[in-house]
């Protein structure tokens, strides 16, 4: 399938986009996709849903346009969430690389509860020990950390140099990668933590601070 059989289509509602992702997403074809995300992101609606329902392969461009879209998502308060369920050839590179966990399908059932009720709070984080903002994303991380019920929470900083299998187990594709382990569901945040607020309401625990 060539790029001109690919379709990225775009439908708004109320402070809601939805882009349709149809054929095969690759090199050639992510021009397109990427300039559908532009748009949509320019409009800065509430939610953004993308629909994978109609799309036949994703290579690791798309998977990368992606993990992009997601980081500015989360820079920019928008709601980024997947929806469709996937052929099966999509289903497993979104699996194998971890894009999956980027957004949910649906918000958790019971936001509210998330790491309440003396429940522990697991953080792991992946970083590079070669890149130079290693040490800010710790001290954001450790930020967020200082704003949570102390005695609840357990970080660990992982680095991908040092301990390349966990972050293959981990299914880490890029650095860093904060992800909230524990209470479930699990979720994560790739390649923008800069912001604490933003890395609170991403990984539903924005309600514990006070």
């Amino acid at each position: 399938m060539s790029a001109t059989d690919f379709a990225a289509e775009l439908s708004r509602g109320n402070r809601e986009t939805v882009i349709r992702l149809r054929g095969e997403l690759e090199d050639e074809s992510a021009v397109q996709a990427r300039e559908a995300f532009e748009e949509a992101l320019r409009e800065r609606p509430a939610r953004l849903l993308i629909d994978l329902a109609g799309l036949e392969f994703m290579g690791s461009t798309g998977i990368w346009l992606m993990v992009e879209a997601h980081r500015r998502c989360v820079e920019s308060g928008i709601d980024l969430r997947l929806q469709g369920k996937p052929l099966p050839a999509v289903a497993q590179a979104l699996a194998l690389s971890g894009v999956e966990e980027l957004a949910s399908s649906e918000p958790p059932a019971c936001p509210g509860a998330t790491g309440t009720g003396g429940e522990p709070i697991e953080l792991r984080l992946y970083l590079s020990s070669r890149s130079s903002s290693g040490a800010a994303v710790v001290d954001t991380v450790r930020s967020v950390t200082d704003r949570l019920p102390s005695a609840a929470v357990k970080l660990e900083v992982v680095d991908v140099f040092e301990d390349p299998g966990r972050a293959k187990r981990d299914r880490v594709i890029a650095t860093p990668t904060l992800i909230k382990v524990q209470p479930a569901p699990e979720l994560r945040l790739i390649g923008s933590i800069a912001d604490p607020d933003a890395v609170l309401r991403h990984l539903g625990l924005a309600h514990l601070v006070g």
